[in-house]
């Protein structure tokens, strides 16, 4: 069982490639891809706990402290990983977009129109 810990792996399931990285619950796949991502250092070798490779205990504690909705104790632990993965997901993409949107926190500067002149190639 590995852990993708840097990139994203395209992880075959059935006719799909879903993309694996460092945010997803442990997975298996044929040995020797096992061999050769951990060869390559973008993942790493997990022990199993419970067959299932997770610590539902930390999960729980984990679920819990982000304040989620449900009862994780009746789920499985790839389920509560997948789930806490997914609220990080989006915590992330809502502190991201104001800090790399240079239009909405220049808002004074964008309304003004640009002022190009013969030097910078435009003419009139």
């Amino acid at each position: 069982m590995i852990k993708i810990i840097k990139g994203y792996y395209g992880y075959k399931q059935g006719n799909s490639i879903i993309p694996k990285c460092s945010k997803d619950a442990p997975f298996e796949c044929d040995k020797a891809e096992e061999a050769r991502l951990v060869k390559l250092g973008v993942a790493e070798y997990v022990k199993a706990n419970e067959g299932d490779g997770l610590d539902k205990e930390a999960l729980i504690a984990k679920y819990k402290e982000l304040g989620l909705a449900g009862n994780p104790a009746s789920w499985k632990a790839e389920t509560i990983a997948k789930k806490i993965a997914e609220a990080e997901a989006e915590a992330n993409e809502g502190d991201g977009e104001g800090e790399s949107n240079d239009d909405e926190s220049n808002d004074d500067e964008s309304n003004d129109a640009p002022d190009f002149g013969d030097d910078d190639g435009v003419v009139e």
